[in-house]
């Protein structure tokens, strides 16, 4: 039976399959699907479709029914759905309608945040909609690859709600020893603080408030995602806002955005020296490996290689439904004859597919390292 690795984060669910293993179009030709519901007149929209129109409609949207997967009643009265099970529903029929490969297996490498209770309505949700599910992988030992030594591993993801850091042990198996989440912080709130400074921007530059109606909020809101990971480059990014027959202008760079993006990059710093500190072997050959939605936020990368005796990298998109797939066996083989398990680790020899983008700190002593990464004209 072919098989599909799958991912999972309320930023966007994304899958890999086919001969080489490779990401499959998910949602409007694209291979990456936001985890966003939204409820018009005439039906319930997900994914893409939702993401177009939800600042349109502000009351009849929500991007929690992953990070909240329940079977309660849901309190969100504008939506047609009874509970966020139906939500999730809705979402990877989209998906599975997308993918067109009703008899493969599904491996879905899962965040921190759907714990077991979690996993079980989820398994239900896609039984009702005849996905074969073979197992689950913590996304964090899905997504990273193992190195040559034996030191640890830190695996740092970003999602809607919440940020998660998750400590991996190396031996004859990479398994994972602990998450560290951050629930304060998150992709939406980025993007709320990034718009609100564009904003700022557009009415000191040319007196318009994209921020005022709800048209112009969203034609701001639609070209976020894209942008942030084109400032991540370093380099400045011109925006253009066109409504009606008017057209606005700025330029949008990090150093423009380092107030919006400040809280963000500290809290990850202070989480990861937190597991650095408490590691018993001190800073010596730690690796921090940097999902591609934690990629996306421009300075992140940046910041943490700063960070005293660590090396840094970015791993490339889908790795953890990559990583999924490639243990789809070893996942498998665990499973029972009524049920899909949940895996916390795997073989060193299994890596997950595509190459990270490596870069090492300098071996120089710790004391010549940097303590701190400006962002703007603070230090972190």
């Amino acid at each position: 039976m072919p098989r599909i690795g799958l991912e999972i984060s309320d930023i966007g669910l994304m899958a890999v399959g086919g001969t080489p293993p490779a990401p499959l179009h998910v949602d409007q030709e694209r291979p990456e699907s936001p985890g966003i519901a939204l409820q018009t007149r005439k039906e319930l929209l997900v994914g893409w479709a939702a993401q177009r129109q939800a600042r349109l409609y502000p009351r009849q949207r929500t991007n929690r029914f992953w990070s909240l997967l329940s079977t309660e009643p849901l309190q969100e009265r504008t939506l047609a759905a009874q509970n966020y099970a139906e939500l999730a529903y809705a979402h990877l029929a989209l998906i599975t309608q997308a993918i067109r490969r009703p008899e493969s297996g599904w491996v879905i490498a899962v965040p921190e945040f759907l714990d077991p209770g979690k996993l079980g309505i989820l398994l239900g949700v896609a039984r009702a909609l005849d996905m074969s599910v073979e197992g689950f992988v913590a996304g964090a030992v899905a997504a990273v690859r193992p190195v040559q030594d034996d030191g640890p591993v830190i695996h740092v993801d970003v999602h809607a709600h919440r940020l998660e850091v998750t400590l991996l042990t190396q031996s004859e198996r990479l398994a994972q020893a602990r998450t560290y989440p951050v629930t304060d912080q998150g992709w939406d709130r980025l993007v709320d603080q990034v718009a609100q400074r564009i904003s700022d921007e557009f009415v000191q530059s040319t007196r318009f408030d994209p921020l005022h109606e709800a048209e112009a909020e969203q034609a701001l809101f639609n070209q976020i995602p894209g942008l942030l990971p084109k400032i991540s480059d370093g380099q400045p990014v011109p925006l253009e806002l066109k409504l009606g027959r008017s057209s606005y202008r700025i330029t949008v760079s990090e150093r423009m955005l380092a107030d919006a993006l400040f809280s963000l990059h500290r809290s990850v710093l202070d989480c990861l020296r937190q597991v650095r500190d408490g590691l018993a072997d001190g800073t010596a050959g730690v690796e921090i490996q940097l999902s591609h939605r934690a990629g996306r936020v421009p300075g992140l990368l940046a910041a943490v290689r700063s960070l005293q005796g660590v090396e840094a990298c970015l791993l490339p998109p889908g790795a953890g439904a990559m990583g999924a797939l490639e243990m789809a066996d070893d996942i498998a083989g665990a499973s029972g004859p009524h049920g899909a398990t949940y895996v916390t680790s795997r073989d060193r020899a299994v890596s997950a597919g595509a190459p990270a983008i490596r870069a090492r700190c300098p071996a120089s002593p710790l004391q010549d390292c940097p303590t701190h990464v400006l962002c703007g004209d603070r230090a972190l």
